[in-house]
């Protein structure tokens, strides 16, 4: 059971979440310590300290950004970056948590990747969103899809041919990728259920 905490540790609690929902991460200790006007780091590690030792955040070492909340309503984790361009080498590291109050159902099977390039412009999918992805290992036809190629990552609209796959750009300035049974290492990492943008999440949407 989660253990009661001071009105300090409530404020720098709140400020976790306010940034995670703002920005899909937490902040550093630098920016808690320019937030709260603490006199040095130790004091944010020892309020840190006692928040984790409460229950209400984890935390890894070795990164800048490393505050996880615990148990995040509605947290979807995001795991690294997807083009809406040209494939780029899958990454999957855990980048902060997006939380969007279960907007799209039970976090359990979804995870967001951050959104690079304008290929899916068309679709309503813009450099710099994060598009929330349901893991699963096929989608229907037509479907936008976050898609594997040789182990890089892109999203695009899926499409069956008569001989395979094509991977459709929404942006007439992008030409589409063709998945042939030569094709090797293609993969469907899973269906794109929704878009969320950061004005979204400043908003609350």
């Amino acid at each position: 059971m989660k253990q009661e905490l001071t009105d300090r540790q409530m404020q720098v609690l709140g400020y976790v979440r306010e940034c995670v929902r703002a920005n899909g991460f937490a902040p550093s200790s630098r920016e808690i310590m320019a937030r709260f006007g603490f006199a040095s780091p130790r004091a944010v590690t020892d309020h840190l300290n006692a928040i984790e030792a409460k229950g209400h955040i984890t935390r890894s070492s070795g990164k800048a950004r490393n505050i996880r909340l615990a148990h995040p309503a509605g947290g979807i984790p995001i795991l690294g970056v997807a083009p809406a361009g040209r494939p780029l080498e899958a990454v999957e590291e855990r980048m902060g948590t997006l939380d969007v109050n279960s907007m799209f159902g039970t976090p359990d099977s979804l995870f967001a990747v951050e959104v690079k390039g304008d290929s899916m412009s068309e679709a309503g999918i813009l450099n710099g969103d994060y598009a929330v992805v349901r893991k699963q290992p096929s989608v229907p036809n037509g479907a936008i899809a976050l898609a594997y190629l040789d182990g890089e990552a892109t999203i695009k609209t899926f499409r069956k041919t008569a001989y395979g796959y094509r991977l459709e750009p929404r942006n007439p300035a992008y030409h589409p990728i063709e998945i042939t049974s030569a094709t090797r290492n293609f993969v469907i990492g899973g269906l794109v259920v929704g878009v969320v943008r950061r004005m979204d999440l400043r908003q609350g949407r």
